[in-house]
């Protein structure tokens, strides 16, 4: 839990100085406050939830590209409480050559995985802390449009090691993630709303061989999602199918669901 009070007293700390320094700060700084379920706890291929599900609510703040987010995951199982988990992310957003057909989207981002009821190291109960420092691009004009419809492909590279508390337990190396998105309209299916759109996501990992698993490619996945605006809220139903591949990272394939409700302040 210290790292939870020192994640926030550095989140004031940092706000506080900002709005000291800019009188408009509190006018241009966003907040965003997230509710997720999964029927199944999925991360980077690795079946995180024991099978179950999970809720995963959030809070993040942004500040012309700089944001800084506080994410959890509670099991809705209570065998797996020890699977409850808290991320600290900071990171940075910037689009590049905003205007041409090579637009960048680029994001840089730190983690820190840390899971408060686990010794936070790999022992009996299976979890650790950790850190991923990654950095990911994706190109929304540089193949033309279809009609209505987008396709922009994107390219994550990760690198992952142990927590402060987990050094000699933890395999470092990197994760590869690349795919593309194909985003059309579709009819709105509230009245109220006046565009809607399907966006079907496919990817594939490589995994370099990190927490014990064996180097290659390790699985692809595919979603279809949507999102909808009521009352202020966002509500953004998502599908996913994993085809798995490595048996060390997991040994079946995975369908499972999404559904997130947030809201910008």
């Amino acid at each position: 839990m210290k790292k939870l009070y020192c994640f926030i007293s550095i989140l004031a700390l940092s706000a506080t100085a900002q709005g000291q320094e800019k009188s408009n700060f509190w006018q241009e700084l966003k907040a965003t406050v997230d509710l997720s379920y999964t029927s199944q706890y999925m991360m980077y291929g690795y079946d995180f939830g024991g099978g179950q599900g999970a809720f995963q609510p959030s809070i993040s703040l942004d500040y012309h590209g700089w944001y800084i987010q506080f994410w959890t995951s509670f099991p809705d199982a209570s065998g797996v409480v020890n699977g409850t988990e808290f991320d600290y992310i900071f990171g940075y957003n910037r689009t590049l050559f905003a205007d041409d057909w090579c637009k960048t989207d680029l994001t840089v981002s730190y983690i820190y995985f840390d899971y408060p009821f686990s010794d936070s190291r790999l022992g009996l109960d299976g979890w650790k802390d950790g850190q991923e420092l990654s950095l990911s691009a994706s190109w929304p004009k540089i193949i033309p449009a279809i009609g209505s419809a987008s396709i922009t492909p994107f390219y994550v590279m990760a690198y992952e090691w142990d927590g402060v508390q987990s050094s000699h337990d933890f395999d470092n190396g990197w994760l590869f993630n690349f795919g593309i998105t194909y985003e059309f309209p579709i009819p709105p299916y509230l009245p109220h709303q006046k565009n809607q759109t399907l966006v079907i996501m496919i990817d594939t990992f490589y995994n370099d061989g990190i927490w014990r698993s064996d180097a290659g490619l390790s699985h692809g996945t595919i979603s279809v999602s949507t999102t909808t605006k009521l009352f202020g809220f966002t509500f953004s139903p998502t599908l996913l199918f994993q085809s798995s591949w490595e048996n060390s990272v997991c040994d079946e394939d995975m369908l499972f669901a999404k559904i997130s409700i947030s809201r910008t302040f």
